[in-house]
C-alpha cells in the first residue's frame, strides 16, 4: 500500500472522482433575473443584511430595461404604487441606500428634479404612449425621496455644528434641504 499523503492531497489516479458531465448553464432570462434580484433585495433587507441588499438592488438597477412587449402583465408592488418596473427598481435601490445611511445617494436615486432620475436614468420620468414624457412619481417614492433629502440635510447640519468652535455659530447651522 502506498504511504499516506500529507496535506490530504490525492495522487493521480488514487480514488479520484470520475469527471462530471457539465450541464448546460441556465439560459439568461432578464425577466427571471430581475424578479430574483427584487426578491433577493427584499429578503436580504428584511434579514438585516444591508450590504448584500444594496448589492442586489444595485445589480437590479444596472440591468437594461425590458422592452415593453417583454414585461409581464401580472401586477406586482411597483404597479400598485403607480409606476412601472423601473420605479420599483429605483425605489428598491433608494431604500437599500437609506438602510446604509447613504442619504444623499438615496435621494439622488429618486430626485424628481433630474430628468430620468439620478441613478442611471431610472427616476420618475416615463414616456407616454404617444412619446411625450410625463412625471408620475409613486407616493412611496415621493416619501422616500423627501425623507432621504431631510436626513441628508440633518447629517450635513450636524457636521457643520461639529466644525464650528463658537457656540453662537453652532446655532446658525440649518438643514440646507428644508428650503426646497
Amino acid at each position: 500500500a502506498p504511504p499516506p499523503v500529507r496535506g490530504g492531497r490525492r495522487r493521480e489516479g488514487e480514488g479520484a472522482r470520475p469527471p462530471r458531465e457539465h450541464a448546460e448553464p441556465p439560459s439568461w432570462e432578464p425577466a427571471r433575473v430581475r424578479s430574483e434580484l427584487r426578491a433577493a433585495a427584499r429578503d436580504l433587507s428584511s434579514c438585516g443584511l444591508k450590504l448584500a441588499a444594496s448589492w442586489a438592488s444595485e445589480q437590479l438597477v444596472g440591468l437594461a430595461p425590458a422592452p415593453p412587449a417583454a414585461r409581464s402583465p401580472a401586477p406586482h408592488a411597483a404597479d400598485e404604487e403607480g409606476g412601472d418596473d423601473r420605479y420599483g427598481d429605483a425605489l428598491c435601490r433608494a431604500v437599500a441606500l437609506l438602510d446604509l445611511c447613504e442619504y444623499d445617494r438615496a435621494a439622488r436615486c429618486l430626485d424628481p428634479g433630474l430628468v430620468g432620475g439620478g441613478h442611471g436614468g431610472h427616476g420618475w420620468t416615463r414616456p407616454d404612449p404617444v412619446g411625450a414624457v410625463r412625471r408620475h412619481p409613486p407616493p412611496r417614492g415621493i416619501f422616500v425621496w423627501a425623507f432621504a433629502s431631510y436626513l441628508a440635510g440633518e447629517k450635513r447640519k450636524e457636521e457643520e455644528i461639529v466644525e464650528f468652535g463658537d457656540p453662537s455659530e453652532q446655532s446658525s447651522a440649518v438643514n440646507p434641504n428644508l428650503d426646497r
